[in-house]
């Protein structure tokens, strides 16, 4: 023969007992949540750890603004790397041809004296 208790069955009852230890169970976590101590004790935690959230953004705000400073010094740097080197290739090319220049005359002079030397022997 079975129980019934209200029309349930002995399972419907471990059931509803089980229910009943679950709603226990978040009464009593809600009550301690409730508690006013706890409440501000967790409001201060929450309102430091955001205040530390804060200082660690600001202080990666500082950082990454450096780091653009520094990174815009380097473009600077390379630019003016850049138009001293093309400057100096300007320059080595003017000197490659004032020496090409230097040859000719050199070569033009040494056909002059050798004509004169010809003409005067």
């Amino acid at each position: 023969m079975t129980m019934n208790f209200a029309g349930l069955t002995p399972t419907e009852i471990s059931m509803v007992g089980e229910q009943i230890d679950l709603v226990d169970r978040v009464i009593r976590t809600l009550a301690a949540l409730a508690d006013p101590a706890k409440l501000r004790a967790n409001a201060e935690r929450m309102q430091a750890q955001e205040q530390s959230a804060l200082a660690a953004m600001a202080k990666a705000a500082d950082a990454q603004l450096a780091l653009d400073g520094r990174e815009n010094a380097l473009n600077t740097r390379e630019r003016a790397l850049e138009v001293r080197s093309q400057d100096l290739t300007r320059k080595e090319s003017e000197v490659d041809a004032r020496a090409a220049a230097i040859t000719r005359r050199e070569e033009n002079w040494h056909q002059a004296v050798a004509a004169v030397r010809g003409v005067a022997a």
